[in-house]
């Protein structure tokens, strides 16, 4: 499977929100294993700091990253039918001003 270096680099928040997502996931998993091995609970708190809070960190910038890809394609979309519907509005008003185009 060939990866299109083009299209990678088109979409980065898309690939480096997936990669914190990933990350988010592993560090939550990390520290629920480090956890699980302790039974005193002064010695899980560095645990559930470092993996709970870094992963949950990790995860909401993966989110706020794929929000902000979504927010961009809309963005561009509008735009693109925005100046679709100004070029439909400028032929329709070529059209109405041609000579003879309207029937009295």
């Amino acid at each position: 499977m060939k990866i299109d270096i083009g299209k990678v680099k088109g979409h980065w928040r898309t690939v480096l929100a997936w990669l914190a997502l990933a990350a988010g996931a592993l560090a939550l998993f990390g520290g629920w294993f480090a956890v699980s091995g302790e039974t005193l609970a002064a010695k899980q708190l560095p645990y559930l700091i470092s993996g709970g809070l870094g992963g949950l960190g990790l995860i909401a910038g993966g989110v706020g990253l794929l929000i902000a890809e979504d927010l961009r394609e809309e963005r561009t979309r509008s735009g693109r039918l925005e100046a679709e519907i100004l070029e439909v509005r400028d032929l329709l008003r070529a059209f109405l001003e041609k000579p003879g185009a309207r029937a009295s």
